[in-house]
Formats: C-alpha cells, structure tokens, sequence
C-alpha cells in the first residue's frame, strides 16, 4: 500500500483550488490555461479574457487566511518566483487565495498586493522571518464565494493533512 505523505495531499488539495479558480473564471467568459500536471511550472493559470483581449496569469493557494490575523500569505521563496515572472512578461499576476475557514475565494494583484498600507494596527505587508510574506485581507478583492460542497472537499483535504502530521509526529516520538 502507497502511503500520501503532507505534501502529496496538499498537492492535490492545491490541484482541487486551481479547478474552483478555473471553472468560476470560465463562467465568467475568460479562457483559462494550465500548464500539463506533474511537471513544475512558474504560474498556474495563464488568462484570456476575450472581451478586451487582455492576458493576465494566476496563482492559486488553497489555504485559509492565518488564525489570529485577518491576512493571508506566500512564502518568500514563491514571492522572488513571481517577481521574476513579473519583470520579464506585460502581463499581470493574480493571486487567488481559495479560504474555506471564510468560504471565499480572494486576492489580488501582486504588485497591488506589495504595496505599503496599513490595516487595523499593522503596517503590511509583512515579511516574517519564517520566510513568509503576509497580506492583510481588507486589502484584497473577493472574487467568488465558495459552495458548500468546495468548502467540505477542502475541508477533508485540510483534516487529512492535519491528521498525516499528528501521526508523523507521534512516529517521531
């Protein structure tokens, strides 16, 4: 029996965000390309909107916004990735947070997202020392809410990740 590890789940906990992102940009008219499964590759989502034929690319995270802060983030490593992208195409960079604690789908544009501001008390964005950069939420677009459906399926996925860690941990004891 193959056994998933944490990161195999989250894999396709993220796979399962980038389809809700995919089918609520195509209800929209918007074309919405994906590089093939299984190799690594520098966005998720390459976007056509045919109504004024601009082109814009997409990053998915299904992961909900932090416990105790009213933000949501990428690892820094995943931020110099995107900047990269950025200085070298026209096009835009999206980031669509797929949240189930708040059954929303958020984000926004990268270089809007690096922009100072400040949200309640907090200067953002905020780069941690554990190497993530984190956006306050009041600073980002809502973009669709999620079904009751998506909301338990990243659910199960979130409660089987959980689960693999606490048995890791206890093996380790």
């Amino acid at each position: 029996m193959i056994r998933l590890t944490c990161w195999d789940l989250s894999l396709q906990k993220g796979k399962y965000g980038e389809e809700v992102v995919r089918d609520r940009l195509q209800k929209q008219g918007r074309i919405a390309y994906s590089p093939p499964q299984g190799i690594a590759h520098p966005f998720d989502l390459l976007i056509y909107n045919p109504g004024d034929g601009r082109i814009s690319l997409g990053e998915v995270k299904a992961k909900p916004r932090r416990k105790y802060y009213e933000d949501n983030g990428i690892s820094r490593r995943s931020y110099e990735k995107y900047h990269t992208i950025r200085s070298k195409v026209p096009f835009p960079l999206t980031i669509f947070w797929v949240d189930e604690v708040l059954g929303m789908i958020y984000g926004g544009d990268l270089s809007r997202l690096m922009m100072p501001h400040r949200s309640k008390d907090r200067d953002y964005p905020i780069a941690c020392p554990g190497g993530r950069i984190y956006f306050a939420l009041d600073w980002m677009r809502q973009f669709w809410e999620l079904t009751a459906t998506e909301i338990a399926t990243l659910r199960e996925y979130t409660a089987k990740i959980e689960e693999l860690k606490r048995d890791d941990a206890a093996a380790v004891d």
